[in-house]
């Protein structure tokens, strides 16, 4: 697959490495990580059963979360590896307010090389992030506040 546009604007996530572990090629995001990651983990709370709103509507949320990508990136010789880190913070209406650093990684083994084999670990680290960052809602839920259903602002 090819990236086009301002080459400027390309964000490289990983290198390609040949036998020797020499860079022979860059991995580039096709959209945005953080894009990516936020409307990713909104279709997993919604499965679950949350109520996600969007900034406009947090004052009605139960608790609100935001995130910072730290580290974003994904690397092939011999096995092909994703890792992933994230500073999430919850804001819990009528709750003390929370910071956590979570770190995910996901990875296979190398066979061909090919673009489609770097999707594997990113989706890994990304589905162990949903799991990370549903337990801390659940822990910034469980703080004491007020009744009634619960609601994420992102």
């Amino acid at each position: 697959m090819k990236k086009r546009g301002n080459k400027a604007e390309w964000r490289e996530i990983g290198n390609i490495r040949n036998g020797l572990g020499m860079v022979m090629s860059h991995v580039h995001a096709l959209n945005d990580p953080g894009m990516w990651l936020a409307e990713t983990l909104k279709m997993d709370l919604e499965h679950q059963g949350a109520k996600v709103v969007g900034p406009s509507e947090s004052d009605s949320a139960d608790v609100c979360l935001s995130g910072t990508i730290q580290f974003c990136r994904v690397d092939i010789y011999m096995k092909i590896w994703g890792d992933l880190v994230v500073d999430l913070d919850l804001k819990p209406r009528n709750a003390s307010n929370s910071r956590t650093r979570l770190h995910t990684e996901g990875g296979t083994t190398a066979w061909v090389g090919s673009t489609a084999e770097f999707y594997k670990p990113l989706r890994e680290s990304r589905q162990k992030f949903s799991w990370l960052a549903s337990r801390e809602i659940i822990k910034a839920l469980s703080q004491p506040v007020a009744t009634g259903s619960a609601t994420a602002g992102h």
